[in-house]
């Protein structure tokens, strides 16, 4: 990962383009200019583009750039980012199709910005790559090894929350259908934007499915509460496991604190957690997650949360749940979630100089620190040390590891002699789902699977 100067940090507090394309963006600006340049343009050559793309001549050059596909993808995000001020709808109708850009990177940055400018001519071109995504023979569910192409997907699936609409809703219960765990969830964060009367039928649904695994019921359960509609929603245990285990932990966006650019546009990790779980408090299935960001907050801090503030009130999309490279034992996952807790109430460091204690924490370093008490080391010591301070959230994802290493019931069993065999119940659950999609009067029956001897 490409790392960035101490010094620099000091000084990059409101940073919100990719700090690598500014003289790429000083080019733009005299080209969008005819080359006269005042002296506040030349200092902040993006805000001074922002403020031209509402011109519309001007916006198209811009707009060539950003779906110039020689282009550097940094800069090509740089562009989008500040074309995200275009009030012009030819130029916003051909930004949509940035959507679709063949490098994943630029699709993250895109798909994130198509969400923020509310871009109604995006809604079929995010749908399709969020389907190319889940149906392509690389998707491998929560253990993708294509992250960038995973987080396309994900911010694909914010951006359609944004964008309120009833084409949008219709495109949720669908996608929904198809998805894994944490599309699934910030599905329901997505629909939870949408208008009542289209949403709130859909998140009841998954609130009482116990078909449906409790982290996502309990999101369902979080946006119905505060939409006055979980009433009468029954909050029975779950009969299906999350592959979300207590002691993983969680990644989202975010910019918190006085050193702003913990990200680039094409890696938007921003803010960690440590997931302790679910709870049931009247009759409603409730998250737990420990996290620590500044005290100005509400709550501010070490603190207990929901999905709602994890995600800063799901301004960011749940990206991924991972976990250190050698697996928490069940006693070190106990060990994580008892110093989470016993440092609750302990203050956010804006200065980062204390990332890890013992008196201020910051969201990186408070997970950190938790797994170091296990014995467990998360990220490579020298990131966190040195030119390597502070270490980011970017990088203790980039270092940690997906919550498995398969999907789950998709695995084989190695016989005495060496054969390597599918275990009968993907089989016979297979065949028990198409039970599930064509309904209980359905003639699909498992078959007999006979046993492989030796396993």
């Amino acid at each position: 990962m490409r790392r960035i100067p101490v010094i620099l940090f000091a000084v990059m507090t409101s940073i919100s383009v990719n700090a690598g394309a500014a003289d790429n963006l000083d080019s733009l600006l005299a080209r969008v200019e005819g080359g006269r340049l005042n002296k506040s343009a030349a200092a902040d050559p993006a805000a001074a583009l922002r403020l031209a793309a509402a011109d519309p001549f001007k916006a198209r050059v811009m707009l060539g750039d950003a779906l110039d596909g020689s282009r550097d993808p940094g800069y090509r995000c740089s562009v989008i980012d500040v074309l995200g001020a275009a009030t012009d709808d030819s130029v916003r109708k051909e930004l949509a199709a940035s959507a679709l850009d063949p490098d994943p990177g630029v699709r993250v940055c895109a798909s994130r910005q198509l969400g923020l400018q509310k871009n109604e001519h995006a809604i079929p071109l995010l749908v399709a790559g969020i389907e190319a995504y889940l149906g392509g023979s690389g998707n491998k569910g929560a253990y993708e090894d294509d992250f960038r192409a995973r987080i396309a997907a994900i911010n694909s699936v914010w951006a359609l929350g944004e964008i309120s609409s009833p084409k949008v809703m219709r495109e949720l219960e669908r996608l929904y259908r198809a998805s894994d765990e944490v599309f699934r969830l910030n599905i329901a964060f997505g629909a939870g934007k949408q208008k009542t009367e289209k949403s709130g039928p859909f998140l009841r649904a998954i609130a009482g499915n116990v078909n449906e695994t409790e982290p996502v019921r309990a999101a369902a359960f979080e946006i119905l509460e505060r939409l006055g509609l979980s009433g009468g929603v029954s909050g029975a245990p779950s009969a299906v496991p999350s592959a979300f285990t207590p002691a993983d932990i969680l990644y989202t966006g975010g910019q918190t604190g006085t050193i702003s650019d913990w990200f680039t546009d094409m890696l938007p990790i921003g803010h960690t957690g440590i997931y302790g779980g679910t709870r049931t408090e009247d009759g409603k299935i409730l998250t737990v997650i420990y996290d620590c960001v500044p005290n100005y907050f509400s709550p501010g801090g070490v603190r207990t949360v929901g999905w709602y503030n994890y995600t800063h009130h799901f301004k960011y999309p749940l990206y991924a749940v991972k976990t250190s490279a050698v697996a928490p034992t069940a006693a070190q996952r106990e060990s994580i979630l008892r110093v989470a807790r016993e440092l609750q109430g302990k203050d956010y460091g804006l200065t980062h100089v204390q990332q890890k204690g013992p008196d201020t924490f910051d969201c990186v370093g408070y997970s950190e620190y938790a797994y170091e008490q296990a014995g467990l080391n998360i990220t490579p010591d020298e990131q966190e040390t040195g030119w390597g301070w502070p270490l980011t959230p970017a990088e203790q994802y980039d270092a940690a590891v997906n919550v498995g290493t398969r999907p789950p019931g998709v695995w084989a069993q190695q016989t005495p002699s060496g054969i390597v065999a599918p275990n009968p119940g993907i089989i016979t659950g297979a065949f028990g789902a198409l039970g599930a999609a064509f309904g209980s009067g359905s003639a699909v029956e498992p078959p007999e699977v006979p046993a492989v001897p030796g396993l």
